[in-house]
C-alpha cells in the first residue's frame, strides 16, 4: 500500500471547490507541481519520496494498491498526468482507496487536518496553503518550497496512517459504494447545452432588469444589502425581514405580502431568484467536459449520521420540480444518445424502516402481502376494514354510463376487477387515505399538533383545524405503542449519555456504529 498525494496550483477564482476536478485539470491554468509518496513499494520495502511528478519513482509502486485523501481529485489529476508520464499506469479502481470517504464513514471531518486530529491525534500544519494560494511553485522562495515538500510528505504519512489504523472499520460493501461514487461522477451526465445557454441569456436579462428597479443600487450598495432593505422599509413603514437568505421562510413571506404593493420588494424577489438560477447555470458551464457531460458529483456519506449521499457543486439530488423564469433545470439534463433515464425510488422507505425498528410485525406482514403502506396503517389504527362489493351493483352502475361519463370507464373496470375482494382505501375514501398518509409521514417521527397541520397540508393536501390536529396526534400516540416505546428507548439512551460522558453510541442493523 502506498499513499499518493498531489499538489497543484490554485487560486480564489480557480479551485476544485467551484469547478469540480475534471474541469479543474482541463483548465489552461492547471499545474501539478508535486507528488508525495509514502508506503511500501512492490517489493515490500518502505520508502518516502516527494518532488515533481515527472521525476517520481513510479516504477517502484507499479502493482501496489494506492490510497489518497480525496481520491477523486488525485485520480483525475493522475489521469491527466498520464498523457505525459507513460512509465506507469494507474491501479485499477478496486485498488485505489479514499481515506476522506473512510473518515466520513467514521463520522470524522472529511478534510485531512480534521480527520487526522480526531482519528489519529495528529496536528497537521496547513499554513503552506496560504503561501501557495495564487502562486506557482517556481515563484516561491526556496524555504517555502521546502515547507511545501515537507507538508506533502506529512499529508501522505497521515493518509497512510488513517488507512492502516481504520480500514478494518470500513466494510467491503461500503468501500465498494465509495468506489461506485467515483465511477458515477467519472461517467457523468449529458446536458442540453442549447437549453442551458438560452436559459442563461434570459435569466441574465431578467436579473439586470430587476436590478434597475432596486433604488439603492445607484448608490453603490449590493442588491441584497440588509441595511439598505431595512432603511427602505423604515421609510415606507413596513417590516423588514431578518434575513434575505434563499432558504428564509420569513423573507419569502415578506416578498409574498409586499411584492405587489412595493416595486422594490418585487424587484428584490426577482433579483434574488434569478441570481440563484444564474449561478447554477454558470456552474454547469464551468464544469463542462470535452464530451459535453458534467461529472455527476455526489459526496459519499455527505450526511454525517445517516450516511446518505449529498450533492456537490451542482446538486443533482435537489433540482427544482417546476420551471423558474422559463428555465427547467431538470430538463437541462438529458440521457446519453441511445439511452433513457429511469426514475426509481424506494417507496416510503422511512416509515417501513420505522416499522422494522419498532418491531411492528403485523404491519410488516401486511406490507409483505402487498397491502399499500398507508392503507395498512389505516387498517391497523384507523378502523378501515375495506368494503365488499357486489358485481351486480357495479354492473348496474356501468350500464347507466352516459357519454359524458366515459372518462370514468377505466376506474369502473378497475373496481369490477375487485368486485369479489375489497375496494382500495385510496379509491373508496380519498380523504381517509390522505389523512393516513399524513399520519404515517409525520406522526411517526414525533410531530407536534402545530407541525402536523403543516405536514398534512404539504404532504397530503389537507386543511385541518387545530382541534383536529391535536385529536389526531393524541390518537396516533395512543394507538401506536410500539412507536412510542421506541421513542422512549431513544429518550432514555440520550438522557443517560447526557448524564454521563455526553456520548451516545448506536449500532445499526447494518453493523455500522453511529456516534452522537
Amino acid at each position: 500500500m502506498v499513499a499518493v498525494d498531489f499538489e497543484c496550483y490554485w487560486a480564489k477564482e480557480y479551485s476544485v471547490a467551484n469547478m469540480g476536478p475534471w474541469a479543474y485539470v482541463e483548465d489552461p491554468r492547471f499545474d501539478c507541481y508535486q507528488v508525495a509518496l509514502c508506503g511500501e513499494d512492490f517489493k515490500g520495502v518502505a520508502f518516502e519520496w516527494v518532488g515533481a511528478p515527472d521525476d517520481a519513482p513510479w516504477e517502484r509502486i507499479a502493482g501496489c494498491a494506492w490510497v489518497s485523501h480525496n481520491m477523486m481529485f488525485d485520480a483525475v489529476v493522475w489521469a491527466k498526468l498520464q498523457g505525459r508520464i507513460a512509465r506507469i499506469s494507474s491501479p485499477a479502481l478496486p485498488h485505489w482507496y479514499c481515506t476522506a470517504n473512510l473518515a466520513a464513514y467514521l463520522q470524522a471531518p472529511r478534510n485531512l487536518q480534521g480527520a487526522a486530529k480526531q482519528l489519529l491525534g495528529l496536528d497537521l500544519d496547513k499554513g503552506y496553503r496560504v503561501v501557495t494560494k495564487g502562486r506557482h511553485f517556481h515563484e516561491l522562495m526556496e524555504y517555502d518550497k521546502e515547507s511545501v515538500r515537507q507538508a506533502g510528505l506529512e499529508d501522505a504519512r497521515a493518509c497512510l496512517a488513517l488507512w492502516r489504523k481504520h480500514n478494518g472499520d470500513w466494510s467491503r460493501h461500503e468501500q465498494n459504494l465509495s468506489l461506485l461514487t467515483f465511477q458515477i461522477a467519472n461517467r457523468g451526465v449529458h446536458v442540453d447545452w442549447e437549453r442551458v445557454e438560452g436559459g442563461l441569456d434570459g435569466v441574465k436579462r431578467l436579473n439586470w432588469e430587476a436590478e434597475q428597479e432596486i433604488p439603492w443600487v445607484e448608490d453603490g450598495k449590493p442588491p441584497l444589502s440588509p441595511k439598505a432593505v431595512k432603511e427602505k422599509c423604515r421609510e415606507l413603514g413596513i417590516p423588514a425581514p431578518a434575513s434575505l437568505a434563499q432558504d428564509s421562510e420569513e423573507c419569502c413571506a415578506w416578498e409574498d405580502e409586499y411584492g405587489e404593493a412595493h416595486t422594490f420588494v418585487k424587484a428584490v424577489r426577482v433579483w434574488r431568484r434569478t441570481n440563484i438560477l444564474r449561478r447554477k447555470l454558470e456552474l454547469m458551464q464551468r464544469m463542462r467536459r470535452q464530451d459535453g457531460t458534467i461529472p455527476a458529483l455526489l459526496r459519499y456519506c455527505g450526511a454525517m449520521h445517516t450516511g446518505r449521499w449529498s450533492g456537490d457543486i451542482v446538486n443533482l439530488q435537489n433540482l427544482p420540480r417546476e420551471s423558474m423564469f422559463g428555465v427547467s433545470l431538470r430538463e437541462c439534463f438529458v440521457p446519453a444518445p441511445g439511452e433513457v433515464f429511469v426514475i426509481a425510488d424506494l417507496a416510503q422507505i422511512e416509515p417501513r424502516v420505522l416499522a422494522y425498528l419498532c418491531g411492528n410485525k403485523a404491519l410488516m406482514q401486511d406490507l409483505a402481502n402487498g397491502v399499500p403502506l398507508y392503507e395498512a396503517h389505516a387498517r391497523e389504527t384507523m378502523g378501515w376494514t375495506g368494503k365488499k362489493l357486489k358485481a351486480e351493483m357495479l354492473k348496474a352502475e356501468m350500464g347507466n354510463e352516459t357519454e359524458d361519463r366515459k372518462r370514468k370507464t377505466e376506474d369502473n373496470h378497475a373496481l369490477a376487477s375487485e368486485a369479489t375482494g375489497e375496494v382500495s382505501l385510496k379509491k373508496a375514501n380519498p380523504r381517509l387515505y390522505a389523512l393516513a398518509k399524513a399520519r404515517v409521514l409525520g406522526l411517526g417521527y414525533g410531530c407536534s399538533a402545530a407541525k402536523f397541520g403543516k405536514v398534512a397540508k404539504v404532504l397530503a393536501g389537507l386543511d385541518l383545524e387545530p382541534a383536529e390536529c391535536r385529536k389526531t396526534v393524541r390518537e396516533f400516540r395512543r394507538d401506536n405503542p410500539l412507536i412510542t416505546a421506541l421513542w422512549g428507548k431513544f429518550d432514555r439512551a440520550i438522557a443517560e449519555a447526557a448524564r454521563t460522558d455526553k456520548h451516545l453510541e448506536m449500532v445499526l442493523p447494518s453493523g455500522r456504529v453511529v456516534q452522537y
